[in-house]
């Protein structure tokens, strides 16, 4: 595992070190949470088209699962290392899915395969 101290002499990239604290658990909570048709339709790289709050809320929910990952990390926890790692979290759930082209990215493709939501076949 990359350290804060790795982290901070350049040896990882901002998103590796955020990336290595993603459990399923935060994963879970990211997309219960955001929801998966939010996740998609935002256009920023860094979600910042969507409220600080529902991060800093997402942030404070899931304290004790990312804390201990932080922790694990040689880091001290803090609100903006928090929603980091869900914002984090919320890029993996995105990368991870395909926009499904007939629910024009509601519903989202399982490994390039059929869409969850309307069941359509899709990818590459």
């Amino acid at each position: 595992m990359h350290t804060r101290k790795e982290y901070m002499s350049g040896d990882c990239t901002h998103q590796e070190f955020y990336e290595q604290m993603v459990t399923d658990k935060i994963k879970e909570g990211v997309r219960k949470s955001i929801g998966l048709p939010y996740i998609m339709k935002s256009t920023c790289e860094h979600f910042n088209d969507m409220p600080l709050t529902f991060w800093d809320t997402l942030g404070w929910s899931l304290s004790g699962e990312i804390d201990s990952q932080i922790k694990a990390a040689s880091d001290h926890p803090s609100l903006a290392g928090r929603v980091c790692v869900v914002k984090a979290a919320a890029r993996m759930l995105k990368r991870e899915r395909k926009e499904c082209p007939s629910c024009q990215g509601w519903g989202t493709l399982d490994n390039g395969k059929r869409c969850k939501q309307c069941n359509q076949e899709g990818g590459e």
